[in-house]
């Protein structure tokens, strides 16, 4: 009897059972929570250039029609046909994830990532008072940096940890506006998410042929309804309200552990399959607009995100995440410059803003203070539009930071 295979199992079962004692260590960790979306936990549909260069302000003024997302109502506010297209650069700084400075591999400075999309296309038509949207849109990020360590001996690498996460969310929304009242908007909107997760962890002993890995992988699924009303108190002064309901975002997921090790022929495969869950929060919004004169513009919101509702199921195991309830405000200013161009009249808009964004992980208490601008080019029949935020944590010494610049083209008709 070659005692080898027989070794090789018994090492390879004992090593799996530390590996998935060390995986399932991971946890509590906070701002990057696995399942955390990149950049901030406090998503209301996509932001364009304008909301965004406005402070974050998603509710009060029709820029495009991703109001649908936010306050449906407000399509009535925009041309008979409106189509709009929305790309993003997002980038953030992370300090504690995954494996990443809890109790496994150590940073000594904050990593970053970047993602690069085309995140909302869109339509909206307007007949006889009422509206008809419908839009898809990326709303949510799972990407996290990729760490690699090895280690050598005698200049030959003989370790290496590899550890890998992405994925993400897309919305389907049809939506659904009537004015009821010179003075009322109202407006529905009905969602369908999809999306994706997946993160492996992989270890390999080079010399000696021995390679762990750790793969987890899940379909994700959800379906809410959000809605919105503006009162139109005259033609300068709106008030807006919005919510979006609670729902579960359920997800089918796999997981494979495995053990390879070439020199005792061994070769374990442990897979398993989980329906996890997630409950997400109900989201209460409310906002203002005035428009000062002309060419000033003043828009300022509230959101309130009922975080302390979360909960988490995942692989048949109840995530502890306490979260706390959010206040996210933010408001902006447009500034309109007039002239003209090839003959044709055209606006410049020009925009500035200010947001804070509390995050719901219970300790530290971390907010994202965040600063925006933005400018457009409205000429007739289109708008073209750019928006940027620079957004800096406050509460904590991670001291993390997330950014986007967005580019918008809408056509009008």
């Amino acid at each position: 009897m070659n005692p080898r295979p027989f070794l090789g199992w018994i090492f390879g079962l004992v090593f799996l059972l530390s590996f998935a004692n060390q995986i399932v260590a991971q946890m509590n960790i906070g701002q990057y929570e696995d399942e955390a979306p990149l950049s901030t936990w406090n998503h209301f549909g996509c932001p364009t250039a304008t909301s965004l260069s406005l402070g974050m302000s998603q509710l009060t003024f029709p820029f495009d029609n991703s109001i649908a997302l936010t306050n449906p109502a407000l399509l009535l506010k925009l041309p008979d046909i409106t189509v709009t297209l929305n790309g993003s650069i997002n980038q953030a700084s992370l300090s504690q994830f995954g494996l990443v400075n809890t109790g496994v591999l150590f940073a000594n400075e904050n990593l970053s990532q970047r993602i690069s999309a085309l995140d909302f296309g869109g339509f909206s038509l307007n007949y006889k008072g009422w509206s008809l949207a419908g839009s898809v849109s990326l709303i949510e990020f799972y990407h996290r940096p990729e760490v690699e360590l090895q280690q050598q001996y005698q200049g030959q690498n003989y370790y290496s940890l590899r550890f890998s996460q992405d994925g993400f969310l897309r919305n389907y929304n049809l939506a659904l506006a009537r004015q009821v009242r010179p003075w009322l908007l109202v407006g529905l909107g009905i969602n369908l998410i999809r999306g994706t997760w997946q993160r492996e962890v992989k270890e390999e002993w080079l010399i000696s042929q021995i390679t762990i890995r750790d793969y987890r992988q899940e379909t994700q699924r959800g379906f809410y309804i959000n809605g919105g009303i503006t009162l139109l108190w005259n033609d300068n002064i709106w008030t807006s309200f919005s919510f979006r309901t609670p729902f579960k975002k359920r997800a089918s997921g796999t997981s494979e552990l495995s053990y390879q090790a070439t020199f005792t022929q061994t070769n374990i495969r442990i897979a398993a399959t989980a329906d996890n869950s997630y409950q997400m929060p109900l989201i209460l919004g409310g906002g203002l607009l005035w428009k000062i004169s002309p060419s000033l513009l003043f828009v300022s919101e509230l959101k309130y995100y009922r975080w302390s509702d979360y909960q988490v199921y995942f692989f048949e195991e109840d995530l502890i995440r306490e979260f706390r309830d959010t206040l996210q405000a933010g408001g902006g200013l447009e500034y309109l410059l007039s002239g003209r161009f090839l003959g044709s009249p055209v606006e410049i808009p020009l925009r500035l803003g200010v947001f804070y964004d509390p995050q719901p992980p219970p300790t530290p208490h971390t907010a994202y203070l965040g600063y925006t601008v933005g400018l457009g080019f409205n000429w007739p029949h289109w708008q073209f539009n750019l928006g940027f935020n620079f957004a800096q944590q406050r509460g904590s010494e991670a001291n993390l930071n997330f950014n986007k610049l967005l580019l918008t083209i809408s056509y009008f008709h």
